[in-house]
C-alpha cells in the first residue's frame, strides 16, 4: 500500500483529496514528482511515458468502505494533494 486517499471534493471529471503517504510511497515518489513536472510543463510525450511507468505495476484504488475499486486510475499526487478519475 502506497498510502491513503481522503476524498474531500469533486471537480468533474476529477475527484480531489488529501494523500496520506505510507513508507512504501518513498519507492515511487520520484515517478509522481516527475509526472507532475512533465504535466505542468506541457511535455506530453514524457508525461505519457511516465504515466506508463506509474501504471505498469497495476495501480489500484481500493475503497476502505463501500464503493468500487478503480484499476489503473489516472491519478496525480503532488505533496499531500491528490486528484484522480
Amino acid at each position: 500500500m502506497l498510502g491513503l486517499v481522503e476524498h474531500t471534493e469533486d471537480d468533474f471529471p476529477f475527484h480531489i483529496g488529501l494523500f496520506h503517504a505510507e513508507e512504501a510511497f518513498d519507492t515511487v515518489k520520484s515517478l509522481f514528482e516527475a509526472e507532475i513536472a512533465y504535466l505542468n510543463e506541457g511535455r506530453m510525450e514524457e508525461w505519457r511515458k511516465m504515466r506508463d511507468q506509474i501504471d505498469a505495476p497495476g495501480l489500484l484504488l481500493e475503497p476502505i468502505g463501500p464503493g468500487k475499486e478503480q484499476n489503473r486510475p489516472l491519478i496525480h499526487i503532488e505533496q499531500n494533494r491528490v486528484w484522480w478519475r
